[in-house]
């Protein structure tokens, strides 16, 4: 593996809805904040997002809609990718399973896995949410419901391609059991471990009565299942089977990070490392799996009108305000509740008062020393005397993100400064230009929670690349690693 190459993910998202909410939101800023982070260690940095624009749902809401599912997907993917560029995602690529590029790569998989020999034809009889895309079994519903989309499950029989998952289960299990494939938190794992542990049973890769989707290479009569082609996305994004040097790049070589939602984490971590495993490509190394975020204690609903979405918080609160509650909010282990109360008070209490106000204390400071260099010498003796500060509050924000843990991250920066307190009368620096250095701390640990172009880590009289000057600085590869 190449240390230096990084390549992380989110879901692609179903537009099935033509509205982006915070579900979706946090996921993709978490997965921004962490790539963002891994740039400023130097790392070669892959990040990417997209569509999912199959499947029976799309083409009944199509239907619904009076148009067809091509232009209902065209017009749904624009306002994902209009989104993220309004939060300022640093995405370095966006796919929609809809383009040629994805079609080529499903279709080479495809070919692969029926060499493989662990496909074959069959019959599935059972019951199928449209909402999840997903078959679900007898103990999953409830009253025939399914728990999720509280709609009322189809029950369905047709002829399918079905792959051997119950051959590769096993497998599967003993590479997570030693950590080959690490998913994160530890409750999710436990919960992937525990259905590994039960009885598994072979999947449909196909669907005979929907014609929405991508037609099976080797039987065209049958379209692909939904969620086995938008997995497939993970490595047609970076150009399995058109840009093989790319592929091998972020994917062969690279530390392979996928960000997701619990409502997804068996077809990511159990389907798609057993597909990988079947045509013996390189599996992920990390999942992370956060929980679900409530509104007002309440499952997000249309009907209830407790739908949050991410333009109005921005509206709200500015870009940054939004991105910040956002990723302070991301549930890990239980499920998050959104309050628009609780939205405000961190928003005030955390970001304009704690955070804000730390970095306006330590600007005046500068101020009032008449601080004008930005590098100082890193190689005074007072300058090195703050390397233990600065090596803390780098330490602190790469165990943090490496975890995920977004409460811990915001306070790597923040606990070290508070300790030493500058601006306490109390407190005489050896050296003026020190303050720099907190600014510095502060600066670097906490950019990447923000968008590039204006985050509460810069000056205002600075240029637009002194976000990065910060960062050789700080001198942070000789004095924070």
């Amino acid at each position: 593996m190449n240390k230096n190459a990084f390549f992380i993910t989110t879901p692609i998202y179903y537009v099935n809805a033509p509205c982006v909410h915070v579900g979706h939101g946090i996921t993709t800023i978490l997965a921004d904040v962490r790539a963002r982070f891994e740039r400023l260690r130097g790392r070669d940095v892959f990040l990417s997002t997209g569509t999912d624009e199959h499947g029976s749902a799309v083409a009944k809401a199509a239907e619904k809609a009076g148009v067809t599912p091509q232009l209902f997907a065209d017009q749904n993917a624009t306002n994902f990718l209009a989104t993220w560029k309004q939060f300022n995602i640093s995405f370095d690529d966006f796919i929609r399973t809809t383009e040629q590029r994805h079609l080529q790569g499903v279709n080479t998989f495809l070919n692969a896995l029926q060499a493989s020999g662990y496909i074959y034809q069959g019959t599935y009889k059972g019951h199928y949410c449209t909402g999840c895309e997903a078959f679900k079994e007898p103990e999953e519903l409830v009253d025939g419901n399914c728990p999720i989309h509280k709609t009322k499950a189809d029950y369905l029989e047709e002829k399918n391609w079905f792959f051997k998952l119950s051959e590769l289960a096993p497998k599967v299990k003993a590479l997570i059991e030693n950590n080959t494939i690490r998913i994160m938190p530890e409750g999710r794992r436990n919960e992937v471990l525990g259905f590994l542990n039960g009885e598994v049973k072979d999947v449909s890769i196909s669907r005979e009565t929907v014609s929405w989707g991508i037609p099976l290479p080797f039987d065209e009569k049958q379209t692909t299942y939904v969620w086995i082609e938008a997995l497939l996305n993970y490595i047609t994004v970076i150009g399995f089977d058109r840009d093989m040097e790319h592929y091998k790049r972020y994917w062969e070589q690279a530390e392979r990070v996928h960000t997701l939602g619990k409502d997804i984490i068996r077809f990511h971590c159990v389907i798609w490392p057993a597909m990988l495993l079947a045509v013996g490509f390189p599996l992920p190394h990390t999942l992370f799996v956060h929980a679900f975020l409530k509104s007002e204690g309440h499952k997000m609903s249309k009907s209830l009108g407790n739908v949050v979405y991410p333009d109005e918080l921005a509206a709200k609160f500015g870009v940054d305000g939004a991105r910040y509650v956002l990723f302070a909010e991301t549930p890990v282990n239980d499920d998050g509740d959104i309050k628009q109360s609780s939205l405000g008070e961190r928003y005030n209490a955390e970001l304009k008062n704690n955070l804000g106000n730390l970095f306006s204390r330590l600007t005046v400071l500068a101020q009032k020393a008449k601080i004008a260099e930005l590098y100082p010498d890193t190689q005074s003796k007072e300058s090195k005397a703050f390397a233990k500060l600065v090596s803390t509050a780098w330490k602190n924000a790469s165990s943090a993100i490496e975890q995920f843990d977004t409460r811990a991250y915001l306070a790597a920066a923040q606990q070290p400064l508070e300790a030493v307190a500058p601006w306490r009368a109390a407190f005489v620096p050896d050296h003026p230009r020190h303050i720099r250095y907190h600014r510095a701390i502060l600066a670097l640990t906490t950019q990447p929670a923000f968008r590039e172009k204006n985050h509460v880590g810069r000056p205002t009289n600075c240029n637009p690349n002194e976000s990065y000057s910060f960062i050789s600085w700080c001198q942070y590869k000789k004095i924070a690693q």
